[in-house]
């Protein structure tokens, strides 16, 4: 009852907001940028609202947010923000020149389907540079399962035309962008949110911040979401066998689960295996102190490969994955650099001797993935984002 109220509260927001918008007139150089849950002060918006705040760019960010605590801390500490169940933000919302988010669900425009009916300017710069079917060659849409899948579709096609601006990494992710979004409208700048890699004086602050400077080595888990949660990447006894290992080394696993993970059962009597899902709002802070990432199919995998370190790809349920779930742009086996790990005694064998990290061979491949999916190596994906706003304006 509680969600189908909010619904309809939201919807009648952005119906006004469609209809003011053609009255009210624009404030120039104000932002408002979000997170796709209205939630979290997280992702790429996060990093652009912190590079527009601390440089003098000419604009005014305000960062946007359901979620009364963070409205209240970032009010208390003298950033610019809007809740978005109020008259303030709903005004700053007419008025705003530019409105940025990482996914087409925007909070700042009350999450609904038609914003693209209104008047204003949409910035995505979307949350990850992956492999995976997105936008409009998502197959959910044709599934007979999805209701009003071809529906959905035509005001998706809207939508992602409706923007003016969308956030690339390499000219292999704007192609991609471009087939999924049937948009023109992609920039390549690289993803604000990867700058945090060009800077590693926060490498003993953020150990310190999630208590970590103790281990010598840090690995790190980060599953993709799975649709159907059947499989398990590990069982109880290796999580014992792994303990003994991390601890003997003085190594530290941390996974972190998608969002949207419910079955991933981690356990909390070994303490060298820590579960921060719930911890962690910020994952690119994790990574950028990591030593060996443990992926899959997730596209976290083109952000990490910045730093220059190791990635595994654990990919236990290749076969069920690749055939039940959502389809692929590419061929993972050639478009990946490996190494490909199926089970639990390779993937120990693999973390415990990285001497294949080191093969002539292998960094050829690590080279050309990384510059397949990075064009950018530079630390200024912010300020390339924010000089073609300028130029734009």
């Amino acid at each position: 009852m509680r969600n189908a109220i909010l619904f309809i509260f939201d919807t009648v927001l952005q119906i006004l907001l469609i209809l003011f918008s053609y009255i009210v007139p624009k404030k120039k150089g104000l932002i408002l940028l979000t997170s796709s849950d209205g939630i979290s002060l997280a992702d790429n918006p996060k990093y652009l609202y912190h590079y527009l705040l601390n440089n003098k760019t000419g604009f005014l960010p305000y960062w946007s947010t359901k979620n009364h605590d963070l409205f209240v801390e970032l009010k208390n500490n003298d950033f610019p923000v809007t809740y978005i169940y109020s008259l303030h933000h709903f005004i700053k919302a007419l008025r705003s020149e530019i409105i940025i988010c990482d996914d087409t669900e925007n909070p700042v425009l009350y999450n609904g389907l038609f914003y693209f009916l209104g008047r204003f300017k949409s910035l995505l710069t979307w949350h990850g540079t992956g492999f995976k079917k997105i936008g409009l060659m998502d197959d959910k849409y044709s599934r007979e399962s999805y209701s009003f899948g071809k529906i959905l579709l035509s005001i998706r096609k809207k939508i992602y035309q409706n923007y003016f601006f969308i956030i690339a990494t390499s000219e292999k992710d704007k192609e991609r962008k471009e087939l999924c979004f049937r948009n023109k409208n992609i920039y390549i700048t690289g993803s604000p949110r990867n700058d945090i890699f060009f800077n590693k004086e926060y490498d003993s602050e953020l150990k310190s911040k999630y208590n970590l400077e103790r281990y010598s080595k840090i690995l790190l888990y980060v599953p993709t979401y799975r649709e159907n949660n059947t499989n398990k990447p590990f069982s109880e006894k290796f999580y014992g066998k792994f303990q003994d290992y991390l601890d003997k080394e003085n190594y530290v696993f941390i996974i972190k689960k998608h969002k949207y993970d419910k079955a991933l059962f981690v356990p909390d009597n070994h303490q060298n295996i820590i579960d921060m899902s719930t911890r962690i709002s910020d994952v690119q802070e994790l990574m950028l102190v990591t030593d060996v990432l443990i992926s899959d199919y997730s596209s976290i995998v083109t952000d990490f490969v910045l730093t220059g370190n190791p990635i595994l790809f654990y990919i236990y349920d290749y076969r069920e994955y690749t055939r039940s779930c959502r389809g692929f742009m590419y061929d993972l086996k050639e478009i990946l650099p490996g190494p490909f790990v199926y089970d639990e005694e390779d993937l120990l064998n693999k973390i415990s001797n990285l001497s294949w990290f080191n093969n002539t061979v292998y960094k050829k491949k690590y080279d050309k993935f990384q510059n397949d999916f990075q064009k950018y190596k530079d630390g200024r994906s912010s300020e390339r984002v924010v000089t073609i706003l300028k130029d734009w304006g």
